[in-house]
């Protein structure tokens, strides 16, 4: 038993030599300097994620998975090169997929960029610059997220100025929720290869559970438009859309970020409140505003003799379900509606 243990405690011992030794000392500022075309320190504003690949640390080792992305970053301010403050610059890494071997350093850079953070990158190549990248906690004007009690920073509180603080941590919560909304993985695309928890891909299609039971489809459209469809009522958009804890969100004009209550599906019955009459080759849109623009055929008669058609559009807010506007012919009011059977 004896010798057991002695054989044990040197095989940990060699592990752990080789695994010193495979794990090179990371740079110090000067060196990653000096091996750099460019250093900066900028916040995150988006990661892309693309191909997987597979990569081999060492001679008989087991293959673990990494995945090719992008990020870009906004620039606050330049250690080194050409670059200005507020520029953006893309930056290419390889993302740890799938972590299969762990003794041995993988034969790629492996990185983690989190969209609202701040980060410092040198884009150095040399072995000890895998510490290249230093992630200086989330991005908030009001506050550093101080990562060793994992809350965010603001300081002494003054007494006197107790309700102000107050209101600025309620604004800080909402800006860390809204970045975790934003994330990359979040995202409702179709060219990328991750997607938002409690969905699922099937070809060409994303299907994503929302409230009330039902599943949203998304699907690609036309000229760059994204296509959503639920329970048969498609609507488009050209606005980014992102599914968090079963909700989804949109990117909207000025990047406002809005929550979307309401589906092309609801939005017959809210227009039965407005009028019962016959609607015909209806189209929705969600436009840049965050509002359903609802076009449709109305069947009426004009001066209670002609059957016509009126083009109509009603303009609804798919936060509440407003019916904010309408609009359609100025004959309208001397058209009567025929209603449904």
């Amino acid at each position: 038993m004896k010798k057991g243990f002695i054989l044990l405690t040197l095989f940990l011992i060699g592990l752990l030599t080789t695994t010193l030794l495979a794990i090179p000392a990371p740079c110090s500022d000067e060196e990653l300097s000096e091996n750099s075309n460019y250093g900066i320190i900028g916040n995150v504003k988006e990661v892309a994620y693309g191909v997987t690949f597979e990569d081999q640390p060492c001679t008989n080792s087991a293959i673990n998975i990494l995945q090719k992305c992008t990020a870009k970053i906004e620039i606050t301010e330049v250690l080194k090169g050409d670059y200005e403050v507020g520029d953006e610059v893309e930056i290419e890494f390889n993302k740890m997929y799938e972590l299969n071997d762990m003794q041995c350093i993988p034969g790629s850079f492996t990185e983690t960029f989190t969209v609202g953070h701040r980060i410092k990158y040198y884009n150095a190549t040399s072995l000890c610059a895998r510490s290249r990248l230093i992630d200086l906690g989330i991005d908030l004007d009001l506050g550093l997220l101080n990562e060793s009690e994992g809350e965010v920073d603001l300081g002494p509180l003054n007494e006197s100025e107790g309700e102000d603080e107050e209101g600025e941590g309620s604004e800080i919560e909402s800006i860390i929720i809204l970045q975790r909304i934003k994330q990359s993985k979040n995202r409702l695309r179709l060219n990328q290869s991750e997607i938002p928890e409690n969905c699922t891909r099937t070809g060409s299609v994303i299907r994503c559970n929302i409230t009330g039971g039902r599943v949203m489809a998304i699907m690609a459209g036309q000229s760059g438009n994204t296509i959503v469809q639920v329970r048969g009522v498609n609507m488009t958009t050209r606005s980014e859309l992102y599914h968090h804890n079963g909700e989804v969100y949109g990117i909207f004009k000025d990047n406002e970020t809005r929550a979307i209550e309401y589906f092309p599906d609801q939005l017959r019955e809210i227009i039965r409140e407005r009028t019962q009459a016959r609607l015909n080759n209806t189209n929705i849109t969600l436009n840049e505003n965050g509002e359903y623009e609802y076009q449709a055929e109305k069947e009426s008669r004009f001066l209670g003799l002609f059957k016509v058609k009126e083009k109509v559009k009603w303009f609804i807010n798919s936060e509440t379900g407003e019916i904010i506007r309408e609009s359609g012919p100025w004959w309208g009011f001397l058209a009567k509606d025929i209603e449904e059977d």
